[in-house]
């Protein structure tokens, strides 16, 4: 047998063997596909991504560029923080409000990620470049950029997508782009990235993102690909860079319209691999924003968090929240965290992912790469009640009810447990229900937080896993091979670890079966008999075949009149 195919042999052999391992290791998942998927080109993938990927990080220093269209007023925020003159009751509470991530951008890798939403601007005080989303990272740029290099390196078979700008504007440049920012400085950063990712970063003079297969990319070591926007000033043209004009960004949004968005987004993906075609014939890079901004709510958040001593006014700010978060029946939900909002919009932007993969729907894709906010350990995004910030050991309490004025903290009520929060001034529950200020020195009242079953609240969907698969899907339709059979397989496997899970509680905005993404009136109520207990449904179910979930095991509800959801 001649060299060569002995080689080819042993290649063949190693796949298999590759393949018909157990798990899908998260870390490695391109070398661990690249028999099935390596003939496929970075415009042919679908990357799983990060959105405000530096934003586990943030200071409490407000940006430079921290307030879109607002430089003088950023500049001057910039400095009331950097000074330390802003309360930290006011910029940690514009940090809950900032925040998109929890995993490091190592972690994100290590969990699949790759595609990561890398934002930036200089700031005029250190004279260094920092990531920001409103508030400046804690490290420069340059810090998060050396612990991508050291992860690229140590997995020799991965290729990682980034997406250089302030604020996820494609097309803007000079100081539209970034303001009060010289062209020697940018130019000066970029040289600084390009040491940085010295040997890695893709020559697009020699390797074509829409031609070049990404095992040719991988066996060249030409494995790291930036779009940066400002793209003429900030990297005068480079080859080692693509014009961020070429991604086509679409942004569905969600908050205050989750019917209508996600109906959009189910008739892009239905003709997915039409679009996908069309827009590589363009050399575009098709993106898709999973998350979705707190929108006008934040007014009515922020009422509610330093208006304390007017319960009314706090009860009247949490009704109209609700009303602007739009999910229906439920009127008094109001998440006080970018994050709680994120991990409602994976609540419903999972069905999206699953429907994709429907092998009933042969036009159904995904795009070039998803960037989403609340990804978790296992690849996956919280779906679930607890905010990923809230230790395990801390009750959930965005549903809660106060007691009367008492000495020392009395048993809560059936299905509630204290949180160890108490005031002496008036209150208001998530229902509506008010207490006066104690006018007995040293009675308070004390927080009882809803209880929430362990599902419902550790919920998380396979986000990464599915991607995973829309990629093999791809190779996979076009041949049918035993390595595409034993990764499908593994993959699936993976899903099925973290399915999506739905249920019905108003209280925490998530509905079971609404909305309807095949209805023409997707933001109404469904006229079908709705679950009253949540629903488990495996991938491409969409059966009545649903696994009950009660919502509230632990509450007697003919003994608390105030549950909202009774």
């Amino acid at each position: 047998m001649s060299k060569a195919a002995m080689a080819l042999l042993l290649a063949m052999t190693m796949s298999i063997l590759t393949a018909a391992r157990s798990d899908l290791i998260l870390s490695d998942w391109m070398g661990q596909t690249m028999a099935v998927i390596g003939n496929q080109s970075v415009l042919d993938l679908s990357l799983p991504g990060t959105h405000d990927s530096l934003t586990y990080d943030l200071s409490l220093v407000v940006s430079d560029g921290g307030i879109d269209g607002e430089d003088d007023l950023s500049a001057i925020a910039h400095d009331l923080t950097e000074l330390g003159i802003a309360p930290d009751l006011i910029t940690d509470w514009i940090r809950q409000n900032a925040q998109t991530q929890v995993l490091n951008v190592t972690e994100q890798l290590d969990n699949g990620i790759r595609f990561i939403d890398f934002r930036i601007m200089y700031e005029a005080v250190q004279k260094e470049w920092f990531g920001l989303h409103m508030l400046q990272t804690s490290q420069p740029s340059l810090d998060y950029l050396h612990q991508i290099r050291e992860w690229v390196d140590a997995h020799p078979k991965e290729i990682v997508v980034l997406w250089m700008s302030k604020h996820g504007s494609e097309c803007k440049n000079g100081t539209d782009q970034f303001p009060g920012v010289s062209i020697e400085k940018k130019q000066a950063f970029w040289a600084s990235v390009m040491t940085v990712l010295d040997g890695v970063l893709v020559d697009q003079s020699l390797y074509t993102l829409r031609e070049t297969a990404i095992s040719e990319l991988v066996a060249a070591n030409q494995r790291v690909v930036i779009y940066a926007s400002d793209y003429i000033e900030f990297t005068t043209s480079s080859k080692f860079a693509a014009d961020a004009c070429y991604i086509q960004n679409d942004l569905p949004g969600g908050i205050g319209n989750f019917a209508g968005c996600d109906q959009d987004l189910m008739t892009d993906l239905r003709a997915g691999a039409s679009k996908r075609a069309s827009l590589k014939a363009a050399n575009r890079f098709w993106l898709v924003s999973g998350a979705s901004g707190v929108g006008d709510t934040i007014k009515y958040s922020t009422q509610m968090h330093f208006n304390p001593f007017l319960t009314k006014d706090e009860w009247q700010a949490r009704l109209s929240c609700a009303k602007v978060v739009g999910v229906v029946n439920a009127t008094s939900w109001c998440p006080e965290s970018l994050l709680g909002y994120a991990q409602l919009t994976n609540y419903y932007r999972q069905a999206w992912f699953n429907f994709s993969l429907d092998p009933s729907c042969a036009g159904c894709d995904l795009p070039n790469a998803v960037y989403i906010d609340g990804v978790a350990q296992g690849g996956m995004i919280a779906t679930g009640d607890r905010m990923l910030t809230t230790p395990d050991s801390t009750p959930v309490c965005e549903q809660y009810e106060w007691t009367s004025c008492e000495f020392e903290q009395p048993k809560c009520s059936p299905g509630h447990t204290a949180n160890g929060e108490y005031t002496a001034l008036g209150v208001v529950d998530t229902t509506g229900y008010t207490n006066g200020p104690c006018a007995i020195p040293f009675q308070k009242h004390f927080q009882c937080c809803r209880d929430q079953p362990l599902t419902q609240e550790s919920a998380r969907f396979g986000y990464v896993a599915t991607l995973v698969a829309a990629n093999l899907r791809r190779s996979c339709l076009a041949t049918t091979t035993p390595e595409c059979q034993a990764m499908m397989g593994l993959v699936l496997r993976e899903i099925q670890k973290a399915p999506m899970v739905l249920w019905h509680d108003d209280g925490f905005g998530r509905q079971a079966t609404w909305p309807r993404l095949d209805d023409p009136n997707p933001h109404l109520p469904h006229p079908h008999p709705r679950p009253d207990a949540g629903v488990k449904m495996s991938l491409f179910d969409g059966s009545p075949n649903w696994e009950r979930l009660d919502p509230h095991p632990n509450r007697n509800r003919d003994r608390n009149p105030k549950d909202p959801s009774a």
